[in-house]
């Protein structure tokens, strides 16, 4: 018996059979795994080791990967999905670096505290974070609305402005941390 099984080749379909895996979605306990492994490994690196996350984060794609292999995708489809993913993601992190890159050079420039000045002699303190979310666009991006919280942060910190801000943010470099050089805390 064991020879004509092994004469008509029907050891090696079988043993071809078992070695192809066709790739399935995770069931929601491996999906659940997967993602407690992941933030498993940023609180770990994070709260113990005090890391930043990029090595914690880098681990649980690890992770990621290792369940996707035990799903029984190849590694070449792993590899596509993630590029795919960084590839989709591009657009938004040119934008996020340009407004990044705006913002430093308005308050190099010495833009940011010309606009707390003459905003604030036109709005009163009291009310300038309301005008300020009123103001932007509404259909911004969190971006600008992270740099209207800065100016909002800036001006909050100098509740009395001089005339001097402009004149000593034109020659030196301004922003909400190096703000205690021109403002009265």
């Amino acid at each position: 018996m064991r020879t004509m099984y092994l004469e008509k080749g029907w050891y090696n379909q079988v043993s071809e059979e078992k070695k192809v895996k066709t790739p399935r979605m995770p069931k929601l306990w491996e999906a659940l795994l997967t993602m407690a492994f992941l933030v498993a490994m940023l609180a770990l690196g994070i709260v113990k080791y005090g890391v930043d996350p990029h090595v914690p984060m880098f681990i649980g794609t690890l992770g990621a990967a290792m369940m996707a292999l035990y799903l029984g995708y190849k590694w070449e489809a792993i590899e596509k999905a993630m590029m795919d993913g960084i590839y989709k993601a591009l657009q938004s992190v040119c934008i996020l670096i340009i407004v990044g890159i705006l913002i430093g050079v308005w308050i190099n420039a010495g833009v940011v505290p010309t606009m707390i000045y003459y905003g604030l002699k036109v709005l009163k303190p009291a009310i300038f974070f309301i005008a300020a979310v009123l103001v932007h666009d509404p259909a911004g991006s969190g971006v600008t609305v992270h740099g209207v919280q800065v100016v909002v942060l800036h001006a909050k910190r100098c509740s009395e402005v001089d005339a001097g801000v402009v004149h000593v943010a034109a020659f030196r470099s301004v922003s909400a941390a190096s703000g205690e050089a021109y403002c009265n805390f």
